[in-house]
């Protein structure tokens, strides 16, 4: 199943086919430290160095080197921790996701980044009865929302998306956007060196402690580096010596790209290109490269695989599960990312108690909310009124019973149930 020049490294770095920055020289002395070169923290040290301050930016690893390179790149109508929009709260909260929205948007025009932004998002109904309840789900959020969708009965689903897995018919949103992520975090990385950012990859922080003058002084494997302020947006890459980020559950998602298919091949699968997700509790992703001659497939979430070949195997069986038209699919990339998941889902912007500011979780749903919330995360290190925020809890991610901070040795057994829920529809 794997092809004879099989990677494992994501397609999305590929496709862009641009080598990864060079290390650069550590600064000693800057106004801001900013320890994360993704989304987030690019977005942060774009309007920092936007506003004449002096930025560091620092990565474990090479710059856009995690979940921002790395995801399904959907961005916009992601309602996650939907209120009632009648409310304030609940108002504030959309009218901050279309900012988010807007925002990117903004930010891309005006770095000229081409993403690959492309439209169209179906939501497939596994059982017969999650069709029904995904009817009225959608409903409830159009009336507040007032989004376009399509509902696709089941006699239709067939000729719209061709797979058995799609039988029971689902909801099509013609307006739900994605892009090819490297382009985006690539794109970032131009557009934040352009306004004066210095950033700086392989440069694992160790130690943030604040000195008598109210500086930072934080400790790098390359040195150390003082600081007027310090954001760490990690994301689900974590950083292990920071107790802040103990509540931040790194959960692994699985990708491979298959190998070209024909025009006939791909026409098999959908009338047009575009991504689908299913209703299963560990659901399934499908997306269509930017040239449209592969499928991007995701899935399997949360699963403990010995090799990245291992992985690739199960999910190319899984694809064949889903297009069994395609005959054999055999993956050339294989791929992991990590995102950052909170109890509650929420997203969080706070400060400890030295007054390090911390964005972290996520959730599987970052694209357009962390450039947002790392622009914000910016305005409040610049002390400026405009950081106010209603899309992130202002503080740490709260802890459940039994979980000890970095340890995920509860994943394997909330997997098996989700699959054992998802087979027989309980």
């Amino acid at each position: 199943m794997l092809a004879e020049n099989f990677r494992g490294v994501p397609y999305w770095w590929d496709e862009l086919g641009v080598e990864p920055p060079s290390q650069g020289e550590l600064l000693d002395n800057v106004d801001f430290l900013v320890v994360g070169a993704g989304f987030s923290g690019l977005s942060a040290s774009r309007t920092l160095a936007a506003h004449g301050a002096k930025v560091l930016v620092v990565d474990a690893e090479r710059p856009f080197y995690g979940a921002s390179s790395r995801n399904c790149g959907f961005f916009g109508q992601a309602f996650e921790n939907v209120d009632d929009i009648s409310t304030p709260e609940g108002r504030a909260y959309f009218d901050e996701f279309l900012a988010s929205s807007a925002h990117l948007r903004q930010l891309m025009d005006e770095d000229g980044i081409d993403a690959a932004v492309r439209y169209g998002r179906y939501h497939v109904a596994t059982h017969a009865s999650h069709f029904d309840e995904m009817k009225k789900s959608t409903r409830k959020l159009h009336d507040s929302y007032k989004f376009r969708y399509d509902v696709i009965e089941p006699g239709e689903a067939k000729a719209f998306f061709n797979s058995p897995s799609a039988a029971q018919g689902g909801i099509f949103m013609p307006d739900a956007p994605f892009l090819q992520p490297a382009r985006l975090s690539y794109g970032n990385y131009l557009g934040a060196v352009r306004k004066g950012a210095h950033i700086v990859g392989n440069t694992r922080v160790v130690d943030i402690e604040r000195e008598a003058d109210g500086r930072f002084l934080a400790t790098t494997s390359r040195g150390k580096v003082r600081a007027r302020g310090v954001l760490l947006a990690v994301g689900g890459y974590g950083a292990p010596d920071f107790g802040a980020l103990n509540n931040v559950v790194p959960v692994h998602a699985y990708h491979i790209a298959t190998t070209p298919l024909t025009p006939e091949q791909m026409a098999s699968v959908w009338k047009k290109p575009m991504t689908m997700n299913n209703s299963k509790t560990n659901f399934e992703i499908v997306i269509p490269s930017p040239d449209a001659t592969r499928l991007l497939i995701c899935g399997r979430t949360g699963v403990r695989y010995e090799s990245t070949e291992a992985m690739a195997v199960d999910l190319c069986r899984v694809a064949r599960e889903m297009f069994p038209q395609l005959g054999e699919i055999r993956a050339a990339n294989g791929w992991q990312g990590i995102f950052g998941m909170t109890f509650t889902h929420d997203k969080h912007l706070f400060r400890d108690e030295e007054g390090v500011l911390y964005l972290t979780g996520d959730n599987g749903s970052g694209v357009g909310r962390m450039h947002w919330l790392g622009h914000k995360a910016a305005l409040q290190l610049l002390g400026l009124p405009e950081g106010k925020t209603v899309s992130a809890k202002s503080e740490p991610p709260p802890t459940f019973p039994l979980y000890f901070g970095g340890s995920d040795w509860f994943v394997p057994g909330a997997v098996a149930f989700y699959d054992f829920k998802d087979e027989f529809n309980f």
